[in-house]
């Protein structure tokens, strides 16, 4: 098998079947398989990809329900059912746009072993497929990434991706609290070498306020971005602490002025031990700085 791709969906009925025709309009000269795991859909989502597996029973294998296991969990479980040489990834409310994108970047692999991973660009379309912004990379991150840019923020689109399986076969518990998962799988396979950036449009981002992150309240994003610099850290120890440390200590100190202007008095508390055990453990405790801090804080979270 030279390809494989893999889908992650959650209630995606008016989404998906676009997300499966984009892949199956690809003109390509292997085999490949598309890899489904549908986190227990509570809309018609499931249905429809039992549509399309009774009618590509040889391409499409969907995998068997279990509990819903949320973003990363049910990630790494596709990950982990990926036969393919090579791996695309695209979710049940993305498409591509195309026909010769998996051709392209295999063929680009091939011819170019010090790279793990190639991807491009994307547009950014919203829940009718209206192009918002016809570009979804900034300047910084249409360019080759080494590792230490993807850990620093600059991760390519999900989307676009295709990169080299059987070099990553498990991931530290850390990970599974987060639901960036595609940054920290990035961050992982590009031990084995860079990902390279193709100059050119192969999908479409959907922005919409079902999806995972786009439209999520902003706590939950602070939250969900100071988790995944946590999961980093603990992957990588020392050899990024000087860039994730402060990062951390930044993204716990956005998230406590949050709930101190939304006058979430006991969030901004726990938030706040949290951050006094993560600086300990770093050796980074400043006790009557941070006190002061937190003093302060409950002040204005309880101001009327």
């Amino acid at each position: 098998m030279t390809l494989s791709v893999l889908m992650i969906t959650y209630n995606q009925e008016r989404y998906v079947a676009q997300a499966l025709d984009s892949i199956l309009m690809q003109q390509v000269d292997f085999p490949y398989e598309i890899v489904i795991g549908d986190d227990c859909s509570t809309d018609g989502t499931r249905s429809i990809l039992e549509l399309y597996q009774r009618r590509f029973p040889d391409l499409i294998r969907l995998l068997p329900p279990e509990k819903n296991l949320g973003p990363v969990r049910n990630l790494l479980r596709v990950f982990a059912a990926c036969r393919g040489q090579f791996v695309a990834m695209l979710e049940g409310d993305d498409y591509w746009t195309c026909p010769e994108k998996l051709q392209e970047q295999v063929d680009f692999l091939r011819r170019n072993h010090q790279f793990v991973i190639c991807f491009t660009n994307s547009l950014v379309v919203d829940e009718e497929g209206a192009t918002i912004r016809p570009s979804r990379l900034e300047a910084d991150r249409s360019r080759n990434l080494s590792q230490a840019d993807i850990i620093n923020g600059l991760v390519p689109p999900t989307n676009t991706v295709v990169f080299r399986n059987g070099l990553v076969r498990s991931f530290p518990r850390s990970f599974y609290r987060c639901v960036n998962g595609d940054s920290l799988l990035f961050s992982v396979l590009t031990e084995y070498g860079d990902a390279a950036f193709i100059d050119r449009h192969t999908a479409a981002y959907r922005s919409h306020a079902g999806g995972i992150w786009s439209y999520k309240p902003e706590a939950y994003q602070k939250l969900n971005t100071l988790l995944t610099r946590q999961a980093l850290l603990h992957r990588f120890g020392t050899r990024y602490r000087a860039v994730l440390l402060p990062e951390i200590q930044w993204s716990y100190r956005e998230l406590m002025e949050l709930y101190k202007d939304e006058k979430k008095v006991g969030k901004f508390a726990g938030t706040f031990s949290n951050y006094l055990f993560n600086n300990a453990r770093c050796g980074v405790f400043n006790l009557r700085d941070d006190l002061r801090y937190f003093v302060f804080g409950v002040a204005a979270a309880l101001r009327r």
